[in-house]
């Protein structure tokens, strides 16, 4: 069975769920795969098994323009995956990420739809934004009645969470309930600290002694950076907590977090780290913290890579009861549950989380963590998927 992979995007966290999700399903297989990348791709064949055929994808998604150039670039990335499969001879299409491109794949397969298997993975939930803006609304149906098309001419659509799985079906409809099938979203395992606490703190700079909760990541609306600035500014200063913001600038720029350290006088509190955090940081960022505070909105509909990631380093974390990372935290308890949009909720949840915090907490979590991620694992993902594909796990 010959498969072609196809991710049209890069960036974020999905390229490091691309890379291990690829590198174990070749390892479990033990054959020869092949995958059409997008350009321009932090990983490349340094960070890819040496069995795994790459073809880089002719056009760069454009980064900032609008989506008729987005579509365009992506349209003429398909027609050459497509081209592949033709030439190549595949037996299955695997799309990684058709969240954003329903309506561009749709545009293209309603006129060529090669005779093979196809699969979708969907990282978002498709829940319905209520909006009284005209323009999204004709384009969210537009997308809907798109991927609906779509489910049509798929075998299996793959959705990381029975919370992202419900979500589709309730606003895509019942009777398509059989397309999705729930599969984990690949983790590894527990990290062991090996960069101690009081030293990865004394390397970033940070205070040695204050709780260190730690928001990580781009500064996206939906991510809720003002609902926690916000938050703090109703806990007593006498407290000893500081927030770490570490990620690049998004929607909330550097400006914004300067002016509400003066209004609610926060410059003991906040510690702003707003630019690209490596690799090699993001483990001394996740060593130093003693929590990892993730107030997203409701329109957050996916999972999260800082709360994997918080969970690989047992770190309890504070969370918007939203999507699939609010279903977790309650099914494993690894850490406090907030209604979303609530910086008094946060602030209570912030101070809750300072009265429980000690040696016997934080291992509790971390049992809890151990467990959520060999329920999660990339073993287990691999071996779904691949019954999937040979037809031995049940659709």
């Amino acid at each position: 069975m010959k498969i072609l992979f196809f991710e049209p995007s890069s960036g974020g966290h999905r390229e490091l769920y691309c890379k291990d999700f690829l590198n174990q399903l070749v390892k479990k297989s033990n054959r020869t795969i092949t995958v059409a990348l997008a350009v321009p791709s932090s990983f490349g064949t340094d960070k890819l098994d040496s069995r795994i055929i790459i073809y880089r994808l002719p056009v760069a998604i454009p980064q900032g323009k609008n989506i008729f150039f987005l579509y365009f670039s992506y349209i003429k990335n398909l027609l050459f995956a497509l081209s592949l499969i033709k030439k190549r001879r595949f037996d299955v299409f695997h799309h990684l990420y058709i969240d954003i491109y329903k309506i561009p794949t749709f545009l293209v397969l309603l006129f060529w739809a090669p005779s093979i298997s196809i699969f979708f993975t969907l990282h978002w939930s498709e829940m319905r934004q209520f909006t009284n803006n005209i323009f999204y609304r004709v384009f969210k149906l537009i997308e809907e009645k798109s991927f609906i098309y779509l489910l049509k001419k798929v075998k299996k659509v793959f959705v990381h969470g029975e919370a992202i799985k419900k979500a589709a079906i309730l606003n895509l409809g019942i009777n398509n309930k059989k397309y999705f099938i729930s599969i984990p979203y690949p983790t590894s395992e527990l990290t062991e600290e090996i960069i101690n606490k009081y030293e990865a703190r004394k390397y970033l700079k940070l205070p040695l002694n204050n709780c260190i909760l730690l928001s990580f990541g781009g500064t996206r609306y939906e991510k809720g950076a003002d609902i926690l600035v916000n938050a703090l500014s109703c806990i007593s200063t006498k407290l000893d907590v500081v927030v770490v913001f570490a990620g690049e600038e998004k929607d909330f720029k550097i400006n914004y977090f300067v002016k509400k350290i003066k209004e609610l006088n926060l410059s003991n509190r906040i510690i702003l780290r707003l630019n690209y955090i490596s690799d090699l940081e993001q483990l001394y960022y996740y060593s130093a913290c003693d929590a990892v505070v993730l107030p997203y909105r409701d329109n957050f509909f996916g999972h999260s890579g800082p709360f994997t990631f918080a969970v690989k380093f047992g770190k309890p974390v504070i969370v918007s009861n939203v999507s699939q990372i609010g279903w977790d935290t309650k099914k494993y308890k690894l850490g406090i549950l907030i209604e979303n949009r609530n910086s008094a909720g946060l602030a209570k949840a912030i101070l809750d989380f300072l009265q429980i915090n000690s040696k016997v907490y934080q291992s509790q979590i971390r049992d809890n963590a151990l467990k959520y991620l060999m329920d999660n694992s990339l073993t287990k993902l691999i071996d779904i998927y691949t019954g999937v594909l040979n037809g031995t796990v049940k659709l």
